[in-house]
């Protein structure tokens, strides 16, 4: 069971470091607890799926080292406007723009953040907002692999993972191209 607790009162003032975790991060979370200021959204913690990293996660959560916070609406329309302006909006999952809002709206209350992800698109919007990020397995870079996914009959094109065109009903066909981040 999750134990939610206001991120005010949780958050230890006498370090303003704070640790922003997506899903990935929160698969590593055991070796991540010598940090003061743990801080993932709900939406993560139930992307974990996996039986043991779910129990490691279940011990964190109970010691109360990980809280778990939800930004302010404001932060969130601002990274889907930052998004959109960056032509990257489809490509973040609620999750994703969550922890991105979270991480902005720390970091203008002064805390030093630290997105730990593996997601490229993560990264690249961090950085436009000036906030740090890491990678917890797969190295990101300044260019990326970027799937999209094209309709062969009508040549409609997304970022998002879908089976069936939208606009005529065939099935999408994903390519891969390299992207500066």
């Amino acid at each position: 069971m999750m134990k939610m607790r206001s991120m005010r009162e949780s958050l230890r003032e006498d370090n303003k470091e704070i640790i922003v975790l997506d899903t990935a991060g929160l698969f590593i979370i055991s070796s991540l607890t010598a940090y003061k200021n743990l801080i993932t959204v709900s939406e993560a913690v139930e992307e974990v799926l996996d039986i043991e990293s779910k129990k490691d996660l279940d011990l964190v959560l109970e010691s109360g080292r990980l809280i778990v916070g939800k930004p302010s609406q404001k932060y969130v329309e601002e990274i889907i406007r930052k998004a959109r302006e960056m032509k990257i909006l489809e490509a973040l999952s609620e999750t994703d723009i969550k922890i991105l809002a979270l991480a902005k709206e720390l970091s203008e209350k002064r805390y030093k953040v630290t997105i730990v992800s593996d997601d490229s698109f993560i990264h690249r919007v961090a950085r436009e907002l000036n906030i740090k990020t890491v990678n917890v397995k797969r190295r990101v870079t300044g260019r990326s692999l970027v799937r999209t996914y094209v309709c062969p009959v009508c040549g409609y094109k997304t970022l998002k993972r879908l089976e069936k065109c939208p606009i005529c009903g065939s099935k999408l066909k994903a390519t891969k191209q390299q992207k500066d981040l």
